[in-house]
């Protein structure tokens, strides 16, 4: 029920960018703030946490928060309330991952987790491709019919409240703790810089994580003016490409990730991943001269994104096997706001010295940085819990 919302959030760059005239800054806005809120999402289980029973009001509390700006959207004529409510949404849906992945590391034995994500991630994904598909000629032969679209879907979205309700009733009450503990400012960070100096395993899949998903974060400014500008696409087009052949590429490389999620190093897991990342990148940067790239591009990102988003949803249980996850989730949600504070800003500023070529290029070398770091560089990094949880 979250998955159409989810979907056309999607398209919100090409909103503002066609529908809007948002300004360079703008956008670059609109690609930062989305890891930006990730940052302040990681204080989220530091009110609300799951270990000492606070999943019902975690979950419900970001729900409704992240659905409830959609129904304001036929009141904003301006690109800055987009940005904000884009924001919101997606700071909600970081904020609610550690609770989700610490209910399925206990509800399943570890084969079976990466099963339920990615069937659950399919589902999300199948809708994204779809639904863009659909929503494209309304938002190209009616004006700001957008206004309309994300109000209706927003309505859908929080009618998981009931479902949510009944689920927080299944967690198994003894994870609740009877000690109490103050989230500070600082909280989050001094966790995991903790968690970090304890795990060097841990630490080295977050740089591997980092560079590929900086790369990524340092093209986003430059895309939709590419896509729209040098390409010239039209509402379905950028449906096609953006959403159709990504989720056609999530949905078919995605069971073959879940297989090898946990029969592989999971850092060489990661540094396929981003190979697949910096070769889409390329494939952007050879569209100006062979449009059929554009949607080959993200076909790979589709790709990329099934094996990098199932590392990343399942990175806490897989390194605490026996421990609480939300404190792993909660650092690699936190990293993901730190890359997009850096990604869009140096991203922006390529753009704006050089051009959107040099942007994409300096991405696809960040990119190929982490595959190198992640394939050639883990044989010196054992994985710690191996030996101590005999796993």
């Amino acid at each position: 029920m979250n998955a159409p919302l989810f979907a056309v959030y999607t398209l919100i760059a090409f909103i503002l960018y066609k529908d809007l005239g948002a300004s360079p800054i703008q956008i670059t806005a609109l690609v930062a703030v989305k890891p930006v809120v990730a940052v302040f999402s990681s204080y989220w289980n530091g009110f609300f946490p799951v270990a000492q029973g606070c999943l019902k009001v975690n979950l419900v509390v970001a729900m409704v928060l992240g659905s409830v700006p959609a129904l304001f959207f036929p009141f904003f004529d301006s690109a800055w309330p987009l940005v904000i409510s884009f924001g919101i949404y997606f700071f909600a849906e970081r904020a609610i991952m550690p609770a989700w992945m610490e209910l399925v590391k206990v509800s399943f034995t570890r084969s079976d987790q990466s099963q339920v994500v990615s069937h659950g991630s399919l589902i999300m994904f199948m809708t994204s491709a779809a639904l863009p598909i659909l929503v494209a000629p309304f938002l190209d032969h009616y004006n700001q019919s957008w206004k309309w679209i994300f109000p209706v879907l927003g309505v859908i979205s929080l009618g998981r409240l009931p479902f949510l309700l009944y689920l927080a009733k299944l967690f198994p009450s003894e994870q609740k703790a009877s000690s109490s503990s103050v989230c500070t400012i600082f909280s989050p960070f001094k966790e995991g810089h903790r968690l970090l100096c304890q795990r060097p395993d841990f630490a080295f899949y977050q740089l591997i994580f980092f560079c590929g998903g900086l790369g990524l974060m340092v093209m986003q400014p430059c895309l939709p003016e590419i896509v729209q500008t040098n390409l010239k696409l039209s509402y379905k087009q950028i449906a096609a490409a953006v959403a159709l052949c990504k989720g056609v590429g999530f949905a078919v490389a995605r069971p073959a990730w879940s297989r090898a999620l946990h029969k592989t190093n999971i850092f060489k897991y990661c540094a396929v991943a981003a190979l697949f990342a910096a070769f889409s990148i390329l494939f952007i940067l050879l569209s100006e001269h062979l449009p059929l790239g554009i949607y080959f591009a993200f076909v790979l990102y589709g790709i990329m994104q099934a094996g990098s988003q199932l590392s990343w949803q399942l990175g806490g249980p897989i390194f605490s096997p026996k421990s609480d996850s939300s404190v792993y989730t909660n650092v690699n949600v936190t990293f993901v706001g730190i890359k997009g504070c850096l990604g869009p800003l140096l991203g922006g500023l390529l753009h704006a010295k050089l051009g959107a070529a040099a942007a994409l290029y300096v991405g696809s070398i960040f990119c190929f940085l982490g595959f190198c770091l992640g394939y050639f560089g883990s044989v010196k990094i054992p994985l710690l819990h191996q030996s101590r949880d005999g796993l």
